[in-house]
């Protein structure tokens, strides 16, 4: 169709117009980047301090402390990474304190289980000398002062030297741990402490007097005679027996040590 040419002349834009354009261009612009830059250093400088405090109070904290504090968040960083960061470490100290608590019941239960351990005898699984003896005091005085008989029980393997000779210390090992099973039994059923004394020698304390006491000491005769463990070298049977002493009384109060 044909084609428009326009031709802009110069003289006819007062250079007053142009100054003023460009000034208003200048100063917009660099209002605008000057807003921007102090709007930047404001967040990054809110943002840094807040990561900042973060950082201190998880450096502070140690597991078992109990719940991290940690500082609260802005407003306008709220809903963001930098909250979210804040529950993170929370959770990591729950777990830390979570951990620390299973760690410790772990080492309580060992420290429980070799103190249990250090007070049994190593071959019958019964009380050892050692608890026995701390034992023997306490519940002597606890029986003077409910005022009930206190009763201790001696129990010796009869010919037990005769037994090992000639079935060997194995099978004397043996004979022991099976009557320890029938002290246990009647330790179980009867309320009194068994304990091995030492060698072949066993010893039981017991609230209990006279005919209460008999009893005793003939319920363990006639559990070990059900055992019917062999010992043709024994003048008193055809298998393994015991021999018991008892000493006790009727009114604990008499006595000031169990000695």
């Amino acid at each position: 169709i044909g084609s428009l040419s326009v031709t802009l002349d110069r003289s006819l834009v007062a250079p007053e117009f142009v100054s003023r354009m460009l000034s208003f261009f200048v100063i917009t612009t660099g209002k605008n980047m000057l807003y921007g830059l102090l709007l930047y250093w404001l967040i990054f400088n809110l943002l840094a301090r807040h990561v900042s405090e973060l950082a201190h109070a998880a450096q502070s904290w140690r597991p078992g402390q109990g719940r991290l504090a940690l500082p609260p968040v802005p407003k306008f960083m709220r809903d963001t990474e930098v909250e979210g960061l804040g529950f993170r470490i929370q959770r990591l100290a729950l777990n830390a304190n979570t951990a620390l608590d299973t760690i410790q019941q772990s080492h309580d239960a060992v420290v429980d289980s070799n103190a249990d351990l250090a007070d049994l005898d190593g071959l019958t699984g019964l009380y050892n000398r050692a608890f026995f003896d701390r034992l023997l005091q306490s519940a002597f005085d606890q029986a003077m002062d409910d005022d009930v008989p206190f009763a201790v029980l001696l129990i010796d393997v009869d010919h037990f030297k005769a037994f090992n000779d000639f079935y060997g210390h194995q099978s004397g090992d043996n004979a022991l741990v099976s009557l320890a099973r029938v002290l246990n039994k009647v330790q179980a059923a009867n309320d009194c402490i068994m304990a091995r004394y030492g060698g072949e020698e066993f010893v039981c304390l017991a609230k209990l007097a006279g005919d209460d006491l008999a009893h005793l000491a003939k319920t363990i005769h006639a559990a070990l005679e059900q055992v019917g463990i062999e010992h043709q070298h024994s003048t008193v049977a055809k298998r393994l027996t015991v021999s018991i002493g008892t000493a006790s009384s009727q009114d604990p109060g008499v006595f000031s040590s169990p000695d």
